[in-house]
């Protein structure tokens, strides 16, 4: 049985130095109940969480995290105005997936700060990634926006599949531990969220009109 298939790639160095520091911690009778805590906290931060998506519907929207909903607005994505929603990472949401059915186009990664959202200048400092699709010829973006308790901001340049030329939805983009994700979707998309609402990651969020 193979461990490393339960939990996040990107968190097995950091579980590997928990558990080695857990376990001096125990061979010298130092901080056993700190190093206890500190290494479930993190048990828990990379524990992969599959939620496999039901996709009786093409044209869906899913979520690619669990969350709060902090923005539905609108907004501006490849020199348009585009559909966009904002929602706040929940520490223990595990991975982040597509949330679509589009082609991939393109990644585009800006190195940064891992900075608390609430300081103004976090938006130009903080580490950040973007993933271009292309949804029934439509430009659609997902934002992935690193916060101020992410060791670090992990991305996979997904592929397209061959027979379909598209990145299914629930596809493995990437791994933050805390952050936000901003959705970047056409005008004509319905939406059915609600600002402060908890939304779980894969449940269908709207669909593209046709």
């Amino acid at each position: 049985m193979r461990i490393s298939k339960y939990f996040v790639k990107s968190g097995l160095k950091v579980l590997r130095v928990a558990l080695l520091a857990l376990i001096f911690a125990f061979i010298f009778s130092f901080g056993e109940c700190f190093f206890s805590l500190v290494f479930i906290v993190f048990v828990l931060i990379y524990l992969e969480r599959d939620k496999k998506i039901n996709q009786t519907n093409l044209n869906g929207i899913y979520s690619p995290i669990s969350g709060v909903v902090k923005i539905i607005e609108i907004g501006e994505f490849n020199g348009k105005k585009c559909l966009k929603v904002t929602i706040k990472k929940s520490l223990f949401s595990g991975n982040i997936i597509c949330p679509f059915n589009a082609k991939f186009i393109e990644l585009k990664k800006r190195h940064g700060l891992f900075m608390c959202k609430h300081i103004k200048t976090a938006d130009f400092l903080s580490e950040r990634a973007l993933f271009i699709f292309s949804l029934k010829n439509q430009p659609v973006g997902l934002r992935l926006i690193a916060g101020a308790f992410s060791l670090s901001l992990e991305t996979n340049e997904p592929k397209n599949e061959r027979y379909i030329n598209a990145v299914k939805a629930g596809s493995e983009l990437g791994f933050m531990s805390s952050g936000e994700i901003e959705l970047l979707l056409p005008l004509n998309t319905q939406i059915s969220l609600s600002v402060s609402e908890r939304v779980k990651k894969s449940a269908l969020i709207g669909y593209l009109r046709s």
